[in-house]
């Protein structure tokens, strides 16, 4: 070949070399999840919030695995960003009920000045509540007032999924359609709910 065409033969060795890093790069063992985890928790204390919003929705997916890491997402529910604190709120939901330990801070939450907060903090401590006695479920009832219809909505499924639908009684004078149907058929699907609420139901 550099016999043939002397001008391309180091163009010809450039190629073969690239193809061969190539292949040597895609056998190389893959990164096992533990490490990839443990990079995500290493960018929740970078100074660019963007970094730290890709780093919680990473471990968001991870679900209950990202357990371990609980303690560093709930510190994030004071980040200066809305944004970041939404994403801790959702991390936290999908950790489950392994981040209990956390309730309060999610109901601390829910004064959150940014209304996308509120709603996730609100869903996620429904996550985490899951049907167990949980103390915050009164915090959640003043989400009643709150101005933003998405927080409302939240709120009652927050309430839903704690299986305290008995308690919706104020979202019946929701100012939001969508919040007073959503309650009523939440109060339906609960038998001890509809007994207490029969005449919201009945109206």
């Amino acid at each position: 070949l550099k016999g043939i065409f002397p001008a391309i033969a180091p163009w010809c060795q450039f190629a073969s070399d690239c193809l061969s890093s190539m292949a040597m790069f895609n056998h190389r063992p893959a990164a096992s999840n533990d490490y990839i985890e443990d990079e995500q928790v290493d960018k929740l204390q970078s100074w660019d919030e963007y970094e730290r919003k890709v780093a919680l929705q990473s471990l968001a997916l991870q679900g209950e695995k990202a357990a371990r890491y609980m303690g560093d997402v709930a510190k994030l529910l004071d980040d200066e960003n809305a944004e970041v604190r939404k994403c801790a709120a959702i991390a936290l939901g999908k950790i489950g009920t392994q981040a209990r330990s956390h309730l309060p801070s999610l109901a601390a939450s829910l004064k959150d000045a940014d209304s996308g907060v509120r709603a996730e903090a609100a869903r996620a401590l429904g996550a985490v509540g899951n049907y167990q006695n949980t103390p915050q479920a009164q915090s959640v009832v003043s989400l009643a007032r709150d101005k933003d219809e998405g927080v409302q909505l939240a709120a009652v499924e927050c309430l839903a999924t704690l299986g305290e639908a008995r308690l919706l009684e104020p979202f019946f004078q929701s100012q939001f359609a969508a919040v007073c149907r959503t309650t009523v058929v939440e109060v339906g699907r609960s038998p001890e709910a509809r007994e207490r609420l029969f005449g919201f139901l009945a109206e």
